[in-house]
């Protein structure tokens, strides 16, 4: 199981749980061997920057496994019920534009499928975890609380499977998170 933090990429063959998802994008490209997870932060989301950062997690899929073959992409934020992603426009279509360029850099064409974090309904930001299920993805979550965590911190144990986007390997990554009380939540098809 891989956690990823802001900016962090990473590979698990069945699981990958994004703590604290609030104006973030929880990225994952589940593929023949496993899931490949990007925790795209959220702020200055200009095109340039979303295409850079697209082009950073293909990067690090194909250092992993060149020929990993997709079979479906995923995006889960913030997006109904306040935007915390801070789209332009009509959020929906703007959630897909931003997914399209992930799918673009990691040439593929298949399915991409959102899940609105806003059915948690909560003001707090949110631990999404995404589990392979066959060759589809369940997406379970919770309200995430620092102070409730139960986050535990330690050094990297497989830094070529967890890494900043930029290709750095981290010292310390999160190895474990309390996971009691998710709540799998629903997915639409955006493409």
């Amino acid at each position: 199981m891989q956690f990823l933090n802001e900016r962090e990429c990473g590979y698990d063959p069945e699981r990958v749980g994004f703590p604290s998802i609030s104006g973030c994008l929880a990225v994952v490209y589940l593929a023949q061997d496993g899931l490949y997870g990007f925790h795209n932060n959220g702020g200055n989301n200009t095109t340039d920057l979303i295409n850079d950062r697209a082009r950073l997690m293909a990067g690090y899929v194909r250092g992993l496994n060149k020929h990993a073959k997709g079979t479906h992409l995923y995006g889960a934020s913030f997006i109904g019920g306040g935007n915390r992603r801070g789209y332009a426009g009509t959020p929906r279509d703007s959630w897909l534009a931003e997914l399209k360029r992930f799918a673009k850099a990691l040439a593929f064409s298949g399915p991409v499928s959102g899940c609105d974090l806003g059915q948690l309904n909560t003001t707090h930001s949110a631990y999404v975890e995404f589990r392979r299920v066959g060759q589809s993805c369940l997406v379970l979550a919770k309200p995430w609380v620092d102070a409730t965590s139960g986050k535990v911190t330690a050094p990297n144990p497989d830094s070529p499977s967890h890494q900043s986007v930029r290709g750095n390997q981290y010292t310390n990554v999160i190895t474990s998170i309390d996971v009691s009380g998710l709540t799998m939540l629903d997915l639409d098809r955006l493409k």
